[in-house]
């Protein structure tokens, strides 16, 4: 991810900048007036205390901006999380862009960003993986079987069982190899680990990201997979040694075995597509996490439905046998079906 303290070209940017810390607070339906912006606090000024997080950043705006700023940083960390955690900063930019149009939708306000406002939403970005990661220690230390304990013994297992998860993507399985009895490993990416994780990391609750961003995680994406499965190596490899000890998740350290996990799972994808299994695993996480969450399901307008009327047509149609002249192949269309029935008639 980008370094904060490179400059971003403000050409880039065709709305006006925008003082938001210096607006009044209105009705979010209001269109507020465009103003120029105040002085911001450069990176090298800037020290963020241990634990800032969205609300720290936000604080110095009017309540309605805190809003719209922290909903533009869900929605750019949702499109990291489903399309690729580590883009390069041109495309970091635009899918902010994309995200600060969504969240003005989302308002119903119309309001223009700055080089500082698009900066602020990328900083937040550092701490996205640290999140994910914080959530996933404990549950990769009780489904896996980590012990913390001084014994030598103990030790010595959880060293071995680190080797074991990590041999050939052994971690996204749902059954281990049986060393005794040589049963090879079975349920690929049905692992315990990814339902427990997935809901508590983005289905928590009807206020989460996998809920209220639900059209980036319908279904679940590959990406969201293997940034989960990267994430739990890293809590892995901290028991390498036998022991519990604390190791930082960082691009520079496993942008490449995430790299791995996404070619791993695409290549999965492709060969399974004709059973669909992949895809009805993405499917059966996305709706497991909304049962979690308690999520009302999506509601489509009645208007945007066949109405009933045209249902039961179809319903007669069918019972009737009649489905109006016949279906028609992929390799014939309807005037060739017409010129059959010409045809045939001639003969007649």
């Amino acid at each position: 991810m980008q370094d904060l303290g490179e400059q971003i070209d403000e050409t880039q940017f065709t709305v006006e900048d925008v003082a938001l810390s210096s607006m009044p607070a209105h009705p979010l339906n209001l269109k507020p007036q465009f103003m120029k912006v105040s002085p911001w606090p450069t990176p090298t000024s800037q020290r963020l205390p241990g634990g800032w997080n969205e609300d720290t950043l936000t604080k110095d705006y009017e309540e309605f901006a805190q809003q719209l700023i922290k909903f533009a940083i869900s929605d750019f960390h949702s499109q990291l999380v489903s399309n690729y955690a580590y883009p390069d900063h041109v495309t970091q930019v635009s899918w902010v862009k994309e995200a600060w149009k969504e969240g003005c939708k989302h308002y119903k306000i119309e309001m223009g960003f700055n080089n500082e406002i698009i900066k602020m939403i990328m900083l937040c970005t550092s701490h996205l993986t640290g999140k994910v990661k914080a959530k996933l220690q404990p549950l990769v230390k009780s489904v896996y079987g980590f012990e913390s304990s001084t014994r030598e013994l103990v030790g010595s297992r959880n060293h071995h069982l680190v080797q074991k998860l990590k041999h050939k993507f052994s971690l996204c399985y749902h059954d281990l190899r049986d060393e005794k009895t040589n049963v090879p490993h079975s349920g690929v990416f049905r692992t315990k680990l990814t339902q427990k994780a997935v809901n508590v990391v983005w289905y928590h609750n009807t206020k989460d990201k996998g809920i209220i961003f639900r059209h980036y995680f319908t279904p679940f994406p590959i990406p969201a997979m293997a940034l989960l499965y990267t994430v739990a190596e890293c809590c892995i490899d901290k028991w390498a040694n036998g022991e519990c000890i604390d190791i930082t998740f960082s691009e520079d350290k496993y942008k490449e075995t995430y790299d791995k996990h996404i070619t791993n799972l695409k290549k999965f994808a492709t060969l399974t597509k004709e059973h669909g299994i992949l895809d009805t695993i993405q499917k059966d996480i996305n709706n497991s996490g909304q049962l979690h969450a308690k999520a009302e399901p999506l509601k489509v307008g009645d208007g945007e439905c066949l109405s009933d009327d045209e249902i039961r047509n179809a319903i007669q149609e069918f019972q009737e046998g009649s489905t109006g002249g016949g279906n028609v192949s992929e390799d014939e269309d309807e005037s060739d079906v017409q010129s059959k029935e010409e045809l045939m008639h001639y003969n007649e």
